[in-house]
Formats: structure tokens, C-alpha cells, sequence
């Protein structure tokens, strides 16, 4: 995976995630409380909308901070999720499985990229 095409899929991601706060109720886990939910929207839409934008520039400065922001952002819910899921008034199994997906996606991401591009995929046949 090219790192243009990372960015296409986390921009996809955080630009979802902000457009989908517009319809949630507020403060579902400890680092949501900071601010109001209207404002994390404009966060998340905004990271995936420079994300988006930056694909076709990803060798740019606005590309790699777009990216970091998009995966800190991903870790950031992973842990406040994680650590939501012990608070008492709440049940534990949805919050784990949140924090997994959101610590998926910035691994994931932080692995495409690590590796770097492949253009294309060899296959060398050997004589025995």
C-alpha cells in the first residue's frame, strides 16, 4: 500500500468518524469530556479532510502531519476507550472491543507506511 492510499483510507476514516459525531450524544468516554462533541467533529472532519487533500502530495509536510494527527487521534480513542471500559457506570466488553479497533487502525496504518511502498510483487521461479 502507497502512502497516498493510507491517507485515502484514514481520511475515509476520520472524515466518517467526524461526520458521525454530529449524530451522537455526548461524552461516551473519558478524552470526549474535553470538549463538546460539536468540536470533536470538527477535529476528526477536518484531520480526514487534510488527510484526504494531502494523498495526492504525500511526500509534503502537510501529508506527514496529517497523517500523525490521524493517528494520534486513532491511539488517543484507543486508550481513552481502553480506559473508559473500567469507569463503574459502564459495562467493560464494548469498550474493549472499541479500543481494539481504534489501536487496529493506527497500527495498521503506522505498519503500511513503516514498510514503504511496494510497487509491484515479484515472483522468481527457482530451477530444483
Amino acid at each position: 500500500m502507497t502512502d497516498a492510499a493510507v491517507l485515502l483510507v484514514l481520511g475515509a476514516e476520520c472524515a466518517a468518524r467526524g461526520v458521525s459525531y454530529l449524530q451522537r450524544p455526548p461524552s461516551s468516554h473519558p478524552i470526549e469530556q474535553f470538549f463538546d462533541v460539536t468540536i470533536w467533529a470538527v477535529i476528526w472532519t477536518a484531520v480526514g479532510v487534510a488527510c484526504l487533500a494531502a494523498a495526492s502530495r504525500h511526500h509534503s509536510w502537510v501529508a506527514n502531519l496529517s497523517f500523525s494527527v490521524a493517528v494520534g487521534l486513532n491511539g488517543l480513542w484507543a486508550v481513552s476507550i481502553f480506559l473508559g471500559s473500567f469507569q463503574a457506570d459502564r459495562p467493560a466488553a464494548p469498550g474493549w472491543g472499541g479500543a481494539g479497533v481504534y489501536a487496529g487502525v493506527a497500527t495498521l496504518a503506522l505498519w503500511s507506511v513503516w514498510r514503504g511502498s511496494r510497487t509491484e510483487i515479484r515472483v522468481r521461479e527457482v530451477d530444483r
